[in-house]
């Protein structure tokens, strides 16, 4: 350890971290504009239009839309401010990357705070090379925000716990504050994470009181209404500084907050949307999707690695807890209830999605805010064995391991380039991969294999009709946005498929199957030999 200590794991992190930023910026453009992103533009003006009325002194439009804006409101005010940088969707993308980004770079601090430097760095590793993190971190306007800002807020509620038993400072609870308005700033689902800070601080100051009743048979109830109250004033301070955070991003809050408020989190529980999801070789309805929906998922699309480092979390978990009883001792505050927030925060949304049953759909994209907890929990879990190893004074076993979980890595990164840029269709090999997957889950529900479908039909234009001589149409049966980004001037796109030369459809809802008879495939746009959108050429009307 000493030719390697932690402060070269922190070094070799920093590198790796400033690879992915690079590789990230000189990439983004290879993705396509996706499902959601208009519905996202429309609410930013919206938010935006609201602040230009009120800051005119005018008496602004009342706000419907019960998203908040973390996301929406500064693209939508940047691209205002700078028309010329490109496209709204090119911008989104750039401002989803750099979200991703703060979700890497806070799953690591948060993994190193806890776990040292280099289970953070393995952290960092896991994350990055999630393929279905990776991938959604590009183009994902919705779900990689949250993420991001969820594992952020874990980081600032870690920074607090790792004070105690001392009172966190207030410096500390202003963090917690800022970080978990975010979180809410991004999505109204970030109020786990105050109910997270009451329910650590509560159990730490219960298992104290306990313990302290159990090794004096009586309780200090000075101490005991001291530290209630000293704790309720910080939990308050966060929670007024998450408050001002979320309506400074939630203009529809200004009116009746709390009313609002009680209608996002109703709506985020039981939304309405019921169409057919592909799950299983069946088409399901959303809202009667099997029980098991989300276990499926993370079993077909978590790679192999780390889901066998949670396994060895739940047994490590299982050998600690057996050996506090034994010892009759818990591990001190400031070691063990960072580390339980962490697995509080993973298991706590999956018991209680799997309770609740609220509409699911789209694979793992309504829970993709876990997977940055799934890299930090391997990671840690990962130096919990190599810290085992260690103490049985076996040379080179400790690297052995790190070695072999490299090399599982690296298999993971190949798929990364191969599926490129479509990384986020990534299913591992234990699911028998992406080619089992077809025509049996979703692949590219978001669409964005339309941009490599569309750029395909713009070269082909050239070469058939090389003197431009005709505009040609171009049919698709759903949303326009998403092929029309991406056309050339000599190509329009029409509802009417009598009137297209071409028509392009993906793999979703079997779209592809519905361009008609006559339809000649001439383009596959593929990974890994599994069609992901067809170019097809319409027989003459």
């Amino acid at each position: 350890m000493s030719k390697f200590n932690y402060s070269t794991w922190f070094r070799v992190a920093c590198v790796a971290f400033v690879v992915v930023v690079l590789i990230g910026f000189y990439t983004v453009s290879d993705y396509g504009m996706s499902w959601d992103e208009p519905f996202r533009f429309k609410g930013g003006d919206a938010k935006l239009l609201y602040y230009e009325e009120l800051f005119r002194g005018e008496q602004p439009a009342r706000m419907t839309d019960s998203y908040p804006g973390l996301f929406d409101l500064p693209l939508a005010w940047f691209h205002q401010a700078f028309p010329e940088l490109g496209t709204r969707s090119e911008k989104g993308h750039m401002w989803s990357l750099l979200f991703g980004l703060v979700g890497i770079l806070s799953a690591w601090r948060l993994t190193a705070l806890i776990g040292g430097e280099r289970a953070g760095f393995w952290a960092m590793v896991f994350l990055i090379t999630m393929p279905r993190y990776y991938g959604h971190m590009f183009f994902n306007p919705k779900d990689v925000p949250f993420a991001a800002m969820y594992v952020l807020a874990l980081w600032g509620l870690a920074c607090a716990l790792q004070q105690l038993p001392a009172f966190a400072s207030w410096r500390s609870v202003i963090l917690v504050g800022l970080t978990a308005g975010l979180a809410i700033s991004t999505r109204i689902a970030g109020l786990l994470l105050l109910f997270y800070f009451a329910m650590t601080v509560f159990g730490f100051i219960l298992s104290e009181h306990v313990q302290y009743f159990l090794n004096h048979k009586s309780l200090k109830i000075d101490k005991l209404i001291k530290d209630l109250v000293q704790w309720a004033m910080r939990g308050a301070l966060a929670g007024v500084i998450a408050y001002i955070v979320l309506m400074l991003f939630w203009p529809a809050g200004h009116g009746n907050p709390l009313s609002i408020l009680d209608g996002a989190i109703g709506n985020a529980q039981s939304y309405g949307w019921d169409g057919l999801i592909l799950m299983d070789g069946m088409f399901w309805r959303a809202q009667d999707l099997p029980v098991y929906y989300m276990v499926y998922w993370l079993l077909h699309a978590v790679p192999e690695h780390i889901l066998l480092l949670l396994l060895l979390a739940c047994g490590a978990a299982l050998l600690s807890c057996w050996q506090w009883v034994k010892d009759r001792r818990m591990p001190p505050g400031n070691l063990f209830w960072p580390s339980f927030l962490v697995v509080f925060s993973l298991g706590f949304p999956l018991i209680y999605m799997l309770i609740k049953q609220p509409v699911l759909y789209d694979g793992l994209r309504h829970f993709l805010f876990l997977l940055p907890m799934f890299g930090c929990i391997a990671a840690l879990s990962l130096e919990w064995l190599i810290r085992k190893l260690d103490g049985l004074e076996i040379k080179r076993l400790p690297a052995f391991v790190q070695v072999a979980v490299a090399c599982c890595v690296c298999f993971v990164v190949i798929d990364l380039l191969v599926l490129h840029p479509y990384q986020y269709v990534y299913f591992n090999q234990a699911s028998g991969g992406l080619q089992a997957a077809y025509d049996r889950d979703e692949t590219d529900y978001w669409g964005i294999s339309h941009k490599e479908a569309a750029e395909w039909l713009n070269q082909y234009v050239e070469q058939i009709d090389a003197q431009d001589e005709r505009v040609f149409r171009v049919f698709q049966k759903y949303t326009p946005w998403m092929l029309d980004a991406h056309l050339s001037d000599r190509l329009l796109f029409t509802y009417d498929r009598n009137r297209a030369d071409f028509a392009i459809a993906i793999t979703r809802l079997n779209f592809h199957h519905s361009t008609g008879e006559g339809a000649e495939v001439i383009h596959v746009v593929e990974r890994q030999g599994v069609p992901l959108c067809f170019v097809f050429k319409l027989p003459e009307s």
